[in-house]
């Protein structure tokens, strides 16, 4: 017979290996609705190198922790890193002279 570690069926059907007691429990994900915006709107954004989408983006879910964001709007751009902590906004603002603000709350 196989060791039962190895073995993955028997005569009912698939079985779990024994991983013993030294396997730890999976951390639950903790997931959180973001709002992406920028003035003026329609910047692309990506989070973690993954574009999401044009703002106004209103219910993005990104997990707790901090996340790599980057908005691009015509030949202007922003990266910052973000810690997410609960549902948060996030907006980057430029105005006409080239003034740029970047704001969480």
């Amino acid at each position: 017979a196989l060791d039962s570690e190895l073995d993955t069926t028997d005569a009912t059907g698939p079985v779990r290996a024994d991983h013993g007691s030294d396997a730890k429990p999976r951390k639950a994900v903790i997931n959180h609705s973001i709002v992406v915006s920028s003035i003026p709107m329609g910047a692309t954004v990506w989070i973690d190198k993954v574009e999401v989408g044009r703002t106004l983006l209103n219910g993005v879910l990104v997990s707790e922790g901090e996340h790599h964001i980057r908005m691009k709007l015509g030949e202007r751009e922003i990266q910052q890193e973000i810690d997410v902590h609960s549902s948060q906004r996030f907006v980057w603002q430029v105005d006409v002279e080239g003034a740029e603000q970047w704001s969480s709350f």
